[in-house]
């Protein structure tokens, strides 16, 4: 019994120990958080800014001149999100390996080999002397963070075991450069088809990745480049996901006689979000609306003159060029031998040794399948895979364009910005106050010398892109008929359009069901268009559902009876605690692994 009770008060000794323990981190780790709200007098500005976030997170930053509030932002940003910023800058310029240790290498080695942070020194090197300021006056607010930061960094850093570096302008603009190749990655779709063409052949990939409008590839495999290890080597994150809603219409059609803009813009999903709302008001503007950390400029929202929204065109603005060694530092082209450009870096890799990267770059961009595999390029003839992409171009000006767009005037100075935007490809919808509404699919859309871009082009036949589409040329429209302008990632473009812009368009059923909601005998104010955009019926299930309800008729094995009524009773909204809706979004995945796993092996996941 005395060992008991001697065991029982040291287990006891031990667990308020540990919770004591426990109580301590947890207050230590509290000084990490930031102090947030009031007026900040010790930031490098001109005059004090107020900071200050209302009761739904929102930041809202009142400074003295346009340079004062991106100061106040760059530090608002760091303060609520520095390791969300820490992490992107890491990735962009390829350090990962640096605090994470091997498992970081590969991203590293895909970063450096694309040179996305070379590039985005480069664009800070060129920019205006308007841009330069605004972008390096939001690092000097987030390095104004860093150097008043007081007790631990936040917990990531700390389990980690490291320290924020100063923030550089460059780091900005490598947001940028990642966000333009998340959402211009069609090169994915391309090795996804040359890798079901190696498995299937070309004659049925239509039936598998089946798609719109005229243009048509004769397609055929490239033999000796191997488009499925390429594919399946790349990390799921790198690869894009994107869909979203956007909407305008005039004051015609609305009750306050006024035009009405909603935007709408999913992607993946992270904790914390993407985006980041902020309001800023100078005595020469006032913006509001989305942000990301790490970035100095609006994406979408609205200024006391213009507001706008994006959704992603799915423009085909990247290629994979397969070109042919002749050795490891020289290619095949149409005029003969050329050389590969080259260069070394060295990627540091914490808890083992450094790296050194040799990059290859062709004529058409680097060499993206060095990257799992340099022995495809030996002392005989082989296969290499170039990227040319339009985020990858040197003179990108994207920058500019979204600094003019946050002090756009009207609809027509808004457009006028747009003509420097280059990556990523996005359908622009906006309206102004003076009552016009517009959309244009704005960036850099490539004209291919040949073929349409939905397979790996052969580099040694010739150049791939001979220019790009003219900005006055891409698909656009201003202040409709009807009133009302919407994109849901559909189609813009009809069959006569002259020019390529994508072959991979999403489903028409988001749209459909804007156009439904948006019919002219549906009177609108800004109540209903927040009721639009948290609709939650869908227009696929609506489609699709009647004939696999068919179909199971002739299963001789059936479900339960109980989910086939709730699914026969369904009112085809996908509400978060609808059985039905579960059981229809499980059941099309597993449906299509069904039918296609036999034949496509581990490739049906790509479907």
């Amino acid at each position: 019994m005395r060992f008991l009770r001697i065991a029982g008060r040291t287990l006891a000794i031990l667990i308020g120990t540990l919770l004591v323990a426990l109580v301590v981190v947890a207050l230590w780790l509290t000084t990490s958080l930031p102090v947030w709200d009031g007026v900040q007098t010790d930031l490098p500005v001109a005059a004090s800014v107020d900071i200050v976030r209302d009761r739904h997170g929102v930041t809202h930053i009142r400074a003295a001149s346009d340079r004062d509030a991106y100061v106040a932002l760059g530090f608002a940003h760091a303060q609520d999100r520095l390791w969300q910023m820490d992490t992107y800058r890491r990735i962009g310029a390829g350090r990962a390996a640096e605090v994470v240790g091997s498992p970081g290498l590969f991203v590293d080695r895909l970063m450096r080999t694309l040179g996305v942070y070379r590039l985005a020194e480069r664009q800070i090197e060129h920019a205006s002397p308007e841009v330069r300021e605004a972008i390096t006056a939001y690092a000097a607010g987030v390095n104004a963070y860093l150097e008043r930061h007081q007790g631990p960094w936040p917990p990531e850093f700390t389990l980690l075991g490291y320290r924020p570096e100063p923030w550089r302008p460059a780091d900005s603009a490598v947001l940028g450069k990642l966000l333009a190749l998340m959402l211009g990655g069609n090169w994915f779709d391309e090795m996804r088809r040359a890798a079901l063409i190696e498995r299937v052949g070309p004659d049925k990939l239509d039936v598998l990745n089946p798609r719109e409008g005229p243009h048509r590839a004769m397609l055929s495999a490239l033999p000796g480049f191997d488009a499925q290890r390429l594919l399946s080597a790349l990390p799921s994150w790198t690869q894009p996901r994107r869909a979203s809603n956007a909407w305008a219409v005039t004051a015609e059609r609305t009750s306050q006689g006024a035009p009405i803009l909603a935007s709408d813009p999913h992607l993946g999903m992270t904790a914390p979000g993407i985006w980041y709302l902020v309001r800023l008001e100078t005595p020469t503007r006032s913006i509001s609306g989305a942000t990301i950390p790490g970035l100095p400029f609006h994406l979408l929202g609205q200024n006391e003159h213009v507001a706008w929204g994006l959704t992603t065109t799915y423009g085909d603005v990247s290629d994979l060029v397969v070109e042919t060694t002749l050795d490891d530092d020289h290619y095949r082209t149409p005029e003969g031998s050329e050389a590969f450009r080259s260069r070394e870096e060295t990627i540091r890799v914490r808890f083992g040794r450094d790296v050194v990267l040799r990059i290859r770059e062709s004529r058409h961009g680097p060499i993206v399948s060095d990257v799992i595999d340099r022995a495809a390029a030996t002392a005989g003839a082989g296969r290499v895979a170039a990227l040319q992409a339009v985020a990858l171009q040197p003179d990108d000006t994207t920058p500019e364009a979204l600094y003019r767009l946050q002090t756009a005037s009207d609809a027509a100075s808004f457009r006028e910005a747009l003509r420097l935007y280059h990556a990523p490809m996005q359908n622009v919808l906006y309206a102004d106050r003076q009552g016009a509404i517009g959309f244009i699919a704005a960036g850099r859309a490539p004209i291919r010398a040949s073929g349409d871009g939905s397979i790996p082009a052969d580099g040694a036949r010739g150049a791939a892109w001979t220019g790009y589409v003219p900005f006055d040329a891409l698909p656009q429209k201003t202040n409709p008929d009807s009133g009302v302008l919407f994109n849901a990632n559909n189609r813009v473009v009809a069959d006569d359009y002259p020019y390529l812009i994508s072959l991979d368009w999403e489903p028409a059923f988001r749209a459909e069901r804007l156009r439904v909601l948006l019919a002219p005998s549906v009177p609108l104010d800004v109540a209903s268009h927040a009721a639009f955009q948290n609709d939650t019926y869908s227009a696929a299930a609506a489609t699709l559902l009647p004939a696999l309800l068919q179909r199971l008729e002739t299963m001789t094995a059936r479900p339960a009876a109980d989910l086939v009524a709730d699914l026969r009773a369904w009112n085809f909204h996908m509400d978060r605690d609808s059985r039905a809706a579960l059981v229809f979004a499980a059941w099309l995945p597993e449906l299509t692994r069904e039918i296609f796993a036999d034949d496509l092996g581990e490739l049906v996941s790509s479907l």
